[in-house]
């Protein structure tokens, strides 16, 4: 403590004001972490087809999701909620939340945009489960995929691919809510409008 006052250029008694203990200002570094790491998932999205904003928000969440210092952050909450320290106010891994919410906001955005607010809420879901997490889980603990731009790049193009691809199947379900000339432009390249 003596250290991180001095660090601080103030007093024991100050930083123990501040966060009543040791623990709450670990529990205080570790939000602050997670906050800025947070804040940085929220991008800009460049303009562009829907499939383009969604890569990007894939890849740069991605990306951010496997920084050294963003997975040493996500232990650190694991352990202090395995050890029944404090319940966490974040969710692991960091990025999720806020990546739902940049594809959330993308998808409603769009300009043929006409689902409901559960599917909306589903595909941002779905869509940070298969762009994110899928691809984090085989990089970080299954091996299966090299942390390299290339088969980031490679994974990306087969995930949207099987989009494209399995879309027709729910065609006949979006046409009740769609008008004629987004569907036929939809059955063509589902993800370019």
């Amino acid at each position: 403590m003596d250290r991180i006052a001095a660090a601080a250029q103030v007093t024991k008694r100050t930083i123990y004001t501040r966060f009543e203990s040791k623990q709450g200002l670990f529990f205080a570094a570790i939000e602050h972490g997670v906050e800025r790491h947070a804040r940085s998932v929220v991008i800009s999205v460049p303009c562009g087809s829907l499939k383009d904003r969604v890569l990007h928000i894939g890849r740069k969440a991605l990306d951010l999701s496997l920084q050294p210092e963003v997975i040493r952050l996500e232990r650190l909450m694991q352990w202090v909620a395995d050890q029944r320290l404090r319940a966490p106010q974040t969710k692991l891994p960091i990025v999720s939340d806020g990546a739902v919410e940049m594809f959330r906001s993308v998808l409603r955005g769009h300009k043929d945009a006409s689902l409901a607010q559960d599917d909306l809420e589903f595909l941002a879901n779905y869509l940070c489960d298969m762009l994110i997490l899928a691809p984090r889980n085989q990089i970080l603990i299954r091996g299966s995929m090299e942390n390299s731009c290339q088969a980031k790049a490679n994974y990306f193009e087969r995930a949207i691919g099987m989009i494209t691809k399995s879309f027709p199947f729910a065609i006949d379900w979006y046409a009740q809510n769609l008008p004629e000339e987004n569907l036929e432009e939809m059955i063509k390249d589902p993800l370019s409008t």
